[in-house]
């Protein structure tokens, strides 16, 4: 399991380094972040694990993000942040496929 870093989007437009997913990884919840997925050959389902139950203590339902083979997903990471562990403050996801699936995670500078 590995903690994605986030990078910094500037007005710059700096490069953005991709990472080789593990078949679970975590991440710092930002509301000014997004998680970039690239897939290339192979598809993947992507798991985020939410702990806990809701109101009427029912487990609350892990969102997943299905991806093709040759396909590139964005997700906003504002949604998480009220669902993040109570002791890390992180959020897991896990992946089907590890193959030639890649991740960045970007923040947005303030004002950006």
């Amino acid at each position: 399991m590995a903690l994605i870093s986030p990078q910094t989007a500037t007005p710059a437009g700096p490069a953005i380094t991709y990472a080789t997913v593990g078949a679970s990884d975590t991440f710092a919840p930002d509301p000014r972040g997004v998680l970039l997925f690239r897939t290339a050959g192979t598809g993947a389902t992507i798991t985020f694990t939410i702990p806990g139950n809701n109101d009427l203590g029912q487990a609350i339902p892990d969102p997943v993000v299905t991806m093709a083979a040759t396909d590139s997903r964005a997700v906003s990471t504002s949604e998480y942040i009220k669902y993040r562990d109570a002791t890390t403050g992180l959020i897991t996801y896990t992946t089907s496929s590890q193959t030639n699936h890649t991740v960045a995670y970007v923040i947005t500078q303030p004002g950006s």
